[in-house]
């Protein structure tokens, strides 16, 4: 029996879950499946579900279960195709939840903005700090020019403040101490 590997077979979508084979195999963090579609005229700025990507897809997955085989698709997908990568927040953001120093290094080789926050506000730095990966954090530090790998203050309207090292407390330039909780209520 022979099968049909025409662009249109392998990159219709199904219509039950709104995936192509090659969201299928993204999704599943199957880099092999994803080679050979790939290589067989898959699509990979393709659509599906929630009009989603491939490296959408498998990113996402990779945030939530941090498995190796999402790491090494999501960083094969990205060099498939970098211009989606650079601008699409949840590739860093999944990177850097789970320590990925290698794919974090590849997204701003391309150009990606390490600053930018996901679809929660989350940057990928809070993350990184989050999720306890500090080669993650200083690398980030680094190249954002954060002091000490982690942002320490702001300014804004001329006043300084800065957050605890816990993130708890909050100290004001000639202004009041304590904790975040007790400053809100005025005390």
């Amino acid at each position: 029996m022979e099968m049909d590997n025409s662009p249109d077979v392998i990159n219709a979508i199904d219509s039950r879950k709104g995936r192509s084979a090659l969201h299928c195999a993204a999704l599943r963090g199957k880099l092999d499946i994803v080679k050979v579609l790939i290589a067989q005229g898959a699509n990979t700025q393709l659509k599906g579900y929630q009009e989603k990507t491939p490296l959408q897809v498998c990113a996402e997955q990779w945030f939530i279960d941090g498995t190796k085989d999402h790491e090494r698709t999501t960083s094969y997908l990205i060099d498939i195709n970098p211009q989606e990568a650079k601008v699409t927040p949840t590739v860093l953001s999944a990177a850097a939840a789970n320590g990925s120093l290698a794919v974090v290094e590849k997204l701003f080789s391309i150009g990606a903005n390490l600053n930018t926050p996901d679809e929660y506000g989350w940057t990928p730095i809070l993350l990184a700090k989050r999720f306890k990966h500090k080669e993650v954090v200083k690398f980030l530090g680094k190249h954002l020019g954060y002091s000490g790998g982690s942002p320490s203050k702001f300014v804004e309207n001329s006043s300084r403040i800065w957050v605890s090292d816990d993130g708890t407390g909050l100290y004001f330039e000639g202004g009041p101490k304590g904790t975040i909780p007790s400053l809100l209520r005025g005390h």
